[in-house]
């Protein structure tokens, strides 16, 4: 699982906090702010807003900072869905 984004921001530090809760093994790819890379072809393909967090879970990638959350508890951790 990967997570782009740069730690700086707050919509990434949310997703980060319940990759954490949830003890999720993930890699954090940082893009944006002083890292750029949001204008590259390849990431306007996983997110054409070029805003970041974007997490990609094996063939998913899931963009915006509450679907991301809202998917991780629905995938890993249902119990915790309401």
């Amino acid at each position: 699982m990967e997570l782009f984004g740069r730690i700086t921001s707050f919509n990434v530090q949310k997703v980060l906090w319940l990759l954490e809760e949830l003890g999720i093994n993930y890699e954090l790819v940082e893009l944006g702010g002083r890292f750029g890379g949001l204008d590259t072809e390849n990431f306007q393909q996983l997110n054409p807003m070029k805003k970041v967090p974007v997490l990609i879970d094996g063939e998913r990638h899931i963009w915006e900072s509450h679907t991301i959350m809202r998917y991780l508890i629905a995938e890993y951790s249902p119990q915790l869905w309401c």
